[in-house]
């Protein structure tokens, strides 16, 4: 009976303390919501968690934006190797799903953007015509750019044509690869060579008129019959009628349709068989070298600037503005719909898209670390999206959260309670000795 009555005040210790602290953990996160009796709102309620729930969002917010997303953050895992492989890793994965995709181009805009192929279609065109500004922007940068306002003209000009020479070169291309969208080219080509034959006749003609040019081929005429007609014969054939007749026989032949149209022929078949020629039988190997192909252009390039007047480059822009405003829809159009059907494993076909894709997300991450991290940071505002994450959890979900993480802890703390409640009951039967 005496044993009993000694560990009763310290078994009612023990459970006063353990229930005490089980309390102030409930409490924590209980109730969910305020108790009110007649109105009154019940102390102590709603939990600490739940009452706070507010600030606790704003303070995490602010020491994520402080302390942990900050500039200096960034800049350390842009340079730390795991993280940038990681990184690299991604983009790579969705470089080779977007490369290997079989939909056009356009397929894929028209699901990104939740519209059909022609409203796409529709929306590049416009953005070409009018947010580019072709007809007013074209025309004159490339007045700008034949008065020799600046290297630019030139050396892209030069840049271009000299890689596409030395591509032909040492692939051993044909003559017409060097030919940028070859098919519509040399079309175009031979359609301006059709329509233009009427002008060879005159041409013709005001060079046969021309004194010296006409008393040289009388000449040549005179010493061709006496060389080959004998003394005898060359007495009764006269050379200045026998021009005369060549001369009428080749310009009427030049006026006629058939002499237009066989011409016209023979240039084009000219024109395919040149296109046709391997670049190394021309035997230019040796002399198209880079820089040999660069100073060459580049000083034609020169000497055709030079000699514009600005007369001439006033005709051209205007010349220019006209046929865009006449065409630009077309153009506009054509060069949409042929960029929409592209796959891109056609687009990327002979590029090794992997590596630039790593060098170029590398430098990107360097990049936007050290110059756009502030901005970055800023601009996400780390402080805000945390704070409102937080403020859209229920209570239910914050008191799972922390117990999933501090429940043994909370447990050990709450049987800690009953363990001292059981020591401060036991300490009065020690001290009067039982």
């Amino acid at each position: 009976m005496q044993i009993l009555s000694l560990l009763l005040i310290p078994i009612l210790g023990a459970v006063i303390g353990f229930s005490t602290n089980v309390l102030a953990i409930v409490m924590i996160f209980r109730p969910h919501k305020a108790w009110r009796v007649f109105g009154i709102r019940v102390p102590f309620t709603p939990g600490l968690m739940p009452k706070e729930q507010t600030e606790l969002a704003r303070k995490i917010g602010e020491t994520l934006r402080d302390n942990v997303l900050t500039q200096e953050t960034l800049i350390e895992a842009a340079s730390n190797t795991h993280i940038v492989d990681n990184i690299v890793a991604m983009v790579d994965t969705a470089a080779e799903k977007f490369v290997n995709n079989p939909k056009s181009i356009g397929e894929m805009c028209a699901t990104l953007f939740n519209r059909n192929e022609d409203e796409i279609a529709e929306a590049a065109v416009t953005y070409a015509l009018k947010g580019l500004g072709m007809a007013q922007n074209l025309p004159a940068k490339a007045a700008d750019a034949l008065r020799g306002r600046g290297d630019d003209f030139r050396r892209v000009i030069v840049n271009i044509a000299s890689d596409a020479v030395e591509k032909a070169v040492k692939n051993n291309k044909k003559l017409g690869d060097l030919i940028p969208n070859r098919k519509d080219t040399i079309n175009g080509i031979k359609s301006l060579l059709y329509a233009n034959t009427h002008r060879i006749e005159p041409l013709v003609r005001r060079l046969l008129d021309d004194p010296a040019i006409d008393a040289a081929l009388r000449g040549l005429t005179e010493k061709l019959v006496k060389a080959n007609a004998g003394g005898l014969l060359g007495m009764f054939v006269k050379p200045g009628k026998i021009y005369d007749n060549i001369r009428n026989g080749l310009l009427e032949y030049l006026a006629s349709p058939d002499g237009q149209d066989n011409i016209g022929d023979k240039l084009a078949q000219w024109l395919d068989n040149l296109l046709e020629m391997d670049v190394a039988d021309l035997d230019l190997a040796h002399k198209l070298t880079r820089a040999n192909t660069e100073n060459w252009l580049d000083t034609a390039l020169h000497n055709f600037q030079k000699a514009l007047t600005d007369e001439h480059v006033d005709k051209l822009q205007a010349h220019v503005h006209d046929l865009i405003e006449t065409h630009s829809t077309t153009i506009a159009q054509k060069t949409v719909d042929g960029a929409l059907a592209l796959v891109p494993a056609e687009i990327l076909a002979n590029v090794d898209y992997k590596t630039h894709t790593a060098a170029a997300t590398r430098g990107l991450v360097g990049v936007l670390a050290q110059k756009a991290g502030q901005h970055i940071v800023g601009a996400l505002d780390i402080a805000a999206i945390a704070e409102t994450k937080i403020n859209a959890f229920n209570s239910k979900e914050i008191e799972n959260l922390v117990l999933s993480v501090t429940g043994k802890h909370l447990k050990w703390i709450a049987m800690l309670g009953g363990v001292l409640g059981f020591i401060i009951g036991f300490l009065p039967a020690l001290m009067t000795g039982f």
